[in-house]
């Protein structure tokens, strides 16, 4: 799994998962379909966040950090 550590407020950036994984994101839900990747738009506050990556057969999700910083 790959998910950048910052972004910019505002900015798209892509994350990458296992294919099936379902991706919890500034409030939105996703799932990964082939290939993996997900396209993420930051928040527009700066601050810390969490996004979640659940995978099948896991009993619990996988957190990653980001830090949103102002543009």
């Amino acid at each position: 799994m790959r998910v950048p550590r910052t972004a910019a407020a505002g900015e798209t950036f892509t994350i990458s998962v296992p294919v099936g994984a379902v991706v919890e994101a500034f409030g939105e839900h996703v799932e990964a379909q082939a290939g993996g990747e997900i396209r993420l738009q930051a928040p527009e506050a700066p601050g810390v966040h969490v996004i979640r990556v659940r995978q099948s057969g896991r009993a619990s999700p996988v957190p990653f950090r980001i830090t949103i910083t102002p543009r």
